[in-house]
């Protein structure tokens, strides 16, 4: 990946690679996770979706896209560690197709971020109102999820305090604030102060810097910097919180702190810790506490790497809790204490390193890899990332194991 600079706080991430018969071209606007304004850029990201003063309804949209040959665009927001991320992209087919596709798809960008769909000082009335109801909606569906529900109040516990706690998709509370025109000066303020940076990945070569040179200029004033998401490591007693809900099954999940910094080779270590003990079906927790214990209707742990968690969930019946809470312990400490086979090891390297391999096999993959590699300022490329999976040892997860500590346990019974 080669990183060129466009203006101030303005790059251009150009991958270039024939594997693909497409293009695709990102933009991301950055901002810090602020809880005054996590629910207005959620919303954003809505709004711009549907449509520009050119392209002024749905119809008109898709029937430019559809002449792109089908183009896909979508616009997302995504939350990455203690950044909010405001995303568009477009996917076209790539230059041996159709050489104009690209300034198409470039003037198509250009249309949606500086022309947007007005109406007076603001974005037009009744997109903003529809977009402001569906975003309720999405609000009011997170309890429907409960596994994502239960893991989500988790974090807000257990990072009472920092920024990851805040929701990426917003509050409630903040809607009736929201106007079509205040919205829409929150949008240019953050378009002149955000650090913002094109991905294209394709077969395209240097000569696309010029052209979004050509067609975007943010008008840069006063442009933020954003912190590396801060890694909190302070033992202290463990938060319990256990709320009540009409479930048929019982949901566990605990907020492990590890304090490992997400780069370097450390974070390779808790990796491969976080494999072995949960993240597959013949990890330690599914085949101990699942299989041999019968606990659980299912067990899993994964990562949040910018924020060096470690998080465990489980579906369990109530009265069984203690009991699971307590092999989920034991199954820890004993890998601190080197219980740990070099099978385990062996065949944790080889999930993980096809994982990584795998990634350059779909763009979107290989996308969201180096976003996160360059938000953490993070040189590693894929085969790196590879060689740093081989290089760890057990004693290297064994002394991962020992430095964990449970922060937050959050029951739903």
């Amino acid at each position: 990946m080669k990183i060129i600079n466009i203006a101030e706080s303005v790059n251009l991430h150009l991958i270039q690679t024939e594997k693909f018969k497409t293009t695709t071209i990102c933009i991301l606007i950055r901002r810090p996770l602020l809880r005054e304004e996590v629910t207005y850029n959620a919303l954003i990201t809505n709004v711009i979706r549907k449509g520009s003063k050119r392209h002024n309804s749905l119809s008109k949209l898709n029937a430019v896209l559809e002449n792109m040959y089908g183009a896909i665009f979508d616009t997302q927001v995504v939350k990455m560690g203690e950044e909010q991320i405001i995303q568009l992209y477009i996917e076209i087919l790539n230059k041996d197709i159709d050489e104009g596709l690209l300034d198409q798809a470039l003037e198509f960008l250009r249309g949606i971020i500086f022309n947007p769909l007005l109406e007076g000082e603001g974005f037009k009335e009744e997109v903003v109102k529809i977009e402001k109801e569906n975003l309720k909606n999405k609000i009011n569906g997170r309890i429907n999820n409960k596994v994502e529900y239960v893991k989500s109040k988790c974090i807000e516990k257990a990072c009472a305090g920092e920024a990851f706690s805040l929701y990426g998709d917003g509050y409630i509370e903040d809607l009736e604030q929201i106007t079509a025109k205040n919205l829409y000066n929150h949008f240019k303020n953050i378009l002149k102060t955000s650090p913002i940076e094109f991905l294209v990945m394709g077969n395209e070569g240097e000569e696309v810097s010029e052209k979004i040179k050509e067609l975007f200029s943010f008008g840069r004033e006063g442009v933020i910097q954003i912190n590396k998401a801060k890694i909190v490591y302070d033992p202290k007693k463990v938060k319990e919180v256990t709320e009540k809900q009409h479930v048929n099954q019982g949901k566990l999940c605990m907020a492990l702190r590890t304090g490992i910094d997400p780069t370097g080779q450390d974070f390779y270590s808790l990796l491969l810790l976080n494999e072995v003990l949960g993240a597959t079906a013949s990890s330690k927790l599914f085949m101990n506490v699942r299989e041999r214990e019968s606990l659980c209707y299912s067990i899993s742990s994964f990562i949040y790497r910018f924020k060096g968690i470690l998080m465990i969930q489980a579906g369990v019946d109530s009265q069984n809790f203690d009991k699971t809470l307590e092999l989920i312990n034991k199954e820890i400490e004993n890998m601190a204490n080197g219980d740990i086979t070099e099978k385990e090891i062996g065949n944790a390297k080889k999930s993980i390193t096809k994982n990584l391999e795998s990634m350059k096999d779909y763009a979107a993959s290989t996308i969201n890899f180096y976003i996160s590699q360059y938000m953490l300022n993070d040189e590693d490329d894929i085969e790196s990332a590879v060689e740093r999976v081989k290089k760890v040892t057990k004693e290297d997860i064994q002394n991962c194991a020992k430095k964990i500590y449970t922060d937050t346990i959050y029951l739903m019974s």
